[in-house]
C-alpha cells in the first residue's frame, strides 16, 4: 500500500507540474498575441494617419485675393486653386499675383502655374513668369522672398524687352540689380 501511496503521491506532483506549465505556457501564448495585436493595429493606424495627412486643411477655387492696407489694395491674386498641404504650405496653381510697391510707384507681377509659399518664401518649382520696373523675364525655377524682393532664379531664364533678347543660368534680382550666368544676348538696334 505505501507503494501505490508513493506512486499516486508522485502522479500527483507531475500531474500538479503539467497543470502550472499549461497556465505558465497559456499566460506567454496571451502575451505574444497581445504584442502582435499591437503591432498589427499600430500599422492600420499609421495607414489611417498618412490618409487624414493626405487631406488639405482647406482647398478654393477659381480665388481672387485682396490684401488692404491705409496706401490700398497692396496686393492682388487670381488663381485658379489654392490650397495648405500636410507640411503646413500653401500650394497655388495657374495664379497671377500683383504686388503694388506704393513707395516706389511701382508694381511687380509674378505669375506660374505652380508655387509653394511658406513663412514669406515662394518657391516656383514650374517656372514662373516676373515683371518689375519694366524688366520682364522668365525663369525655369525660382524662390522669391516677398519681404526683401529678392528673386533667385535656378537653371534657364529668358530676359525680353522690346528691342532685346537675353537668355542664360541662374538669374537673382535683387535691389533693381540682375545678376546671372552664361548670358547669351540678342539686342535689336534702330538704323
Amino acid at each position: 500500500m505505501k507503494s501505490f501511496l508513493k506512486n499516486l503521491n508522485f502522479s500527483l506532483k507531475i500531474s500538479a507540474l503539467q497543470k502550472g506549465r499549461i497556465v505558465n505556457i497559456f499566460f506567454l501564448a496571451l502575451c505574444v498575441f497581445s504584442i502582435a495585436m499591437v503591432g498589427i493595429l499600430n500599422l492600420q493606424s499609421s495607414d489611417e494617419t498618412k490618409k487624414t495627412q493626405a487631406i488639405s486643411r482647406f482647398e478654393i477655387f477659381d480665388f481672387e485675393y485682396y490684401q488692404v492696407d491705409s496706401s490700398g489694395v497692396k496686393v492682388y491674386a487670381k488663381g485658379e486653386r489654392a490650397r495648405k498641404n500636410q507640411n503646413d504650405e500653401d500650394e497655388l496653381e495657374n495664379f497671377v499675383v500683383h504686388n503694388y510697391l506704393f513707395e516706389e510707384k511701382k508694381q511687380e507681377i509674378l505669375s506660374s502655374d505652380f508655387a509653394q509659399h511658406k513663412n514669406n518664401i515662394i518657391n516656383f518649382k514650374k517656372g514662373v513668369n516676373y515683371e518689375h520696373d519694366g524688366l520682364k523675364f522668365w525663369s525655369k525655377e525660382a524662390i522669391y522672398w516677398v519681404k526683401t524682393k529678392k528673386f533667385l532664379g535656378e537653371g534657364d531664364f529668358l530676359v525680353l524687352g522690346n528691342n532685346y533678347r537675353v537668355a542664360g543660368k541662374d538669374i537673382v534680382y535683387e535691389g533693381g540689380k540682375v545678376f546671372a550666368q552664361d548670358i547669351v544676348g540678342k539686342m535689336k538696334m534702330d538704323k
